[in-house]
């Protein structure tokens, strides 16, 4: 397992970054999510609180190199969602290495058939409760070594996770207790005990960030 201990986000350059979060070989599922010490996903409703400068570096360079970002409705209403800047110096560099547009495409889900009025100029996708992880995919019209970036909420990764969909998962615990009332990082209960393996750690003075892959079936 590859450790790096920063003093600042600063250090992590997009060639460090790029050692603990390689590229895709073929189409993945990579889910990013930071909660507390207590498992906690949110403070007041929003993740903002829990995450500091090097885990928003670490944001920006999973998203660099993402084909497209899906996230649902609610987080994308709650956390301010906004159409994607584009990127610019390391990471517009990285992301063209990468060969993937400069425009970041952002999927918002949902249950409903139609786009929340509060996101307008996202792309929607409405989820039945019955869609699978590979439609998803499909319909998303993610393949090839490319990498589908989820960034919550809570609901929708745990459902994709009880799915066993998910690739690997970018977990920030920052170094706080929010203590009960807050949504959990997983709402809800998985089908049964799901074992992963830690490929690579950032570990800083305010939280540690890990890579975690499934085990090879």
């Amino acid at each position: 397992m590859q450790v790096t201990a920063v003093s600042s986000a600063e250090e992590l350059t997009v060639e460090v970054l790029a050692t603990h979060y390689p590229r895709a070989t073929r189409p993945l599922l990579r889910a990013n999510m930071v909660a507390s010490l207590d498992g906690m996903a949110s403070v007041g409703g929003r993740s903002g609180p829990l995450s500091g400068e090097t885990d928003r570096r670490i944001f920006r360079f999973l998203r660099a190199g993402a084909s497209a970002v899906l996230v649902g409705a609610r987080t994308a209403i709650a956390e301010s969602y906004r159409e994607s800047p584009g990127f610019s110096g390391d990471l517009a560099e990285y992301r063209r290495q990468c060969g993937l547009p400069k425009a970041l495409r952002i999927v918002v889900a949902s249950r409903s058939q139609e786009r929340p009025a509060q996101l307008p100029g996202f792309e929607h996708l409405s989820l039945a409760p019955e869609t699978s992880p590979g439609e998803v995919l499909k319909r998303l019209d993610i393949e090839g070594p490319a990498v589908l970036l989820c960034e919550g909420g809570p609901t929708l990764l745990s459902e994709l996770a009880r799915a066993d969909a998910i690739d690997e998962y970018c977990i920030t615990t920052s170094f706080s207790l929010v203590g009960s009332g807050d949504a959990p990082l997983l709402p809800g209960r998985l089908k049964a005990l799901r074992p992963l393996i830690g490929t690579s750690a950032i570990i800083t003075a305010e939280a540690a960030h890990f890579r975690l892959v499934r085990p090879p079936n």
